[in-house]
Parts: structure tokens; sequence; C-alpha cells
């Protein structure tokens, strides 16, 4: 799955989600109806007036005003494991499973949580953050 978003004043702007598969692609641009090609073909109306962004919420927002639980708890922790997986993956040039990536002991969080709390990794002395060169053992060690 890949994701870009641009909002730059003056130039087109842009949200878009798509992933490919090996029996289908989907398109989730702009909140606009979710369309499944390929092997099991599907499509998603929103309910009419709200899009596919607006019509996620809907859920929620019942929950809220019934009173009713709602919980995306495993929803939300599935898609931050997916995403610290691509940025190992990215960083390390390499392919990372899921046990790789539960089980590494890479660290990024800031020594605090406080305003003045330094990040990690800490800026160089030439006032830059360091870059993660793919492929570089160096960085591999520390993200897996």
């Amino acid at each position: 799955m890949y994701s870009q978003c641009r909002h730059i004043g003056g130039c087109w702007d842009s949200v878009t989600e798509h992933a490919q598969g090996t029996e289908g692609t989907v398109d989730l641009t702009d909140g606009g109806p979710i369309i499944i090609k390929g092997k099991n073909a599907w499509r998603h109306e929103a309910i009419k007036g709200f899009s596919a962004w607006e019509e996620e919420h809907i859920p929620f927002f019942d929950a809220v005003r019934n009173n009713k639980p709602y919980n995306e708890l495993e929803y939300a922790a599935h898609s931050t494991m997916t995403a610290i997986m691509g940025r190992m993956a990215t960083y390390s040039g390499k392919v990372i499973d899921w046990d790789q990536a539960i089980n590494s002991k890479v660290d990024l969080s800031p020594d605090g949580y406080s305003w003045d709390a330094k990040p990690q990794p800490a800026v160089g002395p030439d006032g830059l953050y360091p870059m993660p060169m793919p492929g570089d053992p160096d960085w591999l060690k520390k993200i897996v």
C-alpha cells in the first residue's frame, strides 16, 4: 500500500491511498467510493451525501451520542505497526516481517515526554539529523 498527500498553495492538492495485491487493486483517493478491481471485485458506495471519510465517523458519533461502546484499538495497533514496519524497511533497505518488528529493540522515542525532551536520533554537530542509508549495516543493526 502506498499513501501520498500534498497541500501546497497554488498546486494540485491530493490525499491518496492505493493498495496493490496479487489478485487486485484498490484506489481510496479523496474519500470517494471504495472500488476493488480484480479477482474479488467489490464496490462500496458511501451513504448519500457523505464521502467515505465522513462515513467512517458515523459509527463513532453514534456511539458517543448514545453512550455505546466503540473500540477500534486493534485496527489502530495494526495500522501503527504497519507504519513502523514500513519505516524499518525503508531505513534498512530490507524486508521486515512482523516478528522482526515486534521483537526489535529499537527505541526512537524521546528521552522524556515534555516540551524540552531530546528527540531520537539526536541532531548532529552539523545541525542536521542523521539520514538512514538503506543497506548500511550500521543502520540495519539499529533497526532489527
